[in-house]
């Protein structure tokens, strides 16, 4: 529950009853996902156009998770994830690659990374945001730049 308090309230006759947004905790208990601010920035830059992405397979001892974060994944969400990992189709991770120690970063889909463990799937698909140095264990497309995302409505 967010956390306010009467001294946040706003004292100005005009504004009685408004309260600062800015001042709101909305970070909601432990299931919170930690927001990976690299990744935030490189999302931004790539939507700008002004670095490059590749869509990539990449083997999955190479990605690692940004935080220890494990979400719980629904009855849906594993039937959706299967459907499209069935139809060779599963959903994409966006990562950026580490130059420290070359491993790929993963934060903004836990549900399908764990997936792709629980399946015991030995590559992801993945989109690489900037940069990244050859690998073997990497099989990259050609450089595009990122278009803005498609809202994808399951039913």
């Amino acid at each position: 529950m967010a956390k306010y308090s009467h001294k946040d309230h706003n004292t100005d006759d005009s504004k009685k009853g408004m309260i600062d947004l800015s001042k709101l905790d909305t970070s909601f208990g432990e299931d919170n996902e930690p927001q990976d601010e690299k990744l935030m920035t490189l999302l931004k830059q790539a939507y700008q156009k002004k670095i490059y992405c590749r869509k990539a397979i990449i083997n999955l001892d190479l990605i690692e998770p940004f935080s220890d974060y494990q979400p719980k994944i629904t009855a849906e969400y594993r039937a959706y994830f299967l459907k499209k990992y069935l139809d060779t189709k599963p959903p994409e991770l966006f990562v950026y690659q580490d130059p420290k120690s070359d491993k790929f970063i993963m934060s903004d889909d836990y549900s399908a990374y764990y997936m792709y463990k629980e399946v015991q799937a030995i590559t992801a698909i993945c989109v690489i945001i900037g940069e990244y140095k050859d690998n073997q264990d990497v099989t990259a497309g050609e450089k595009y730049y990122l278009d803005l995302p498609v809202i994808e409505i399951r039913e």
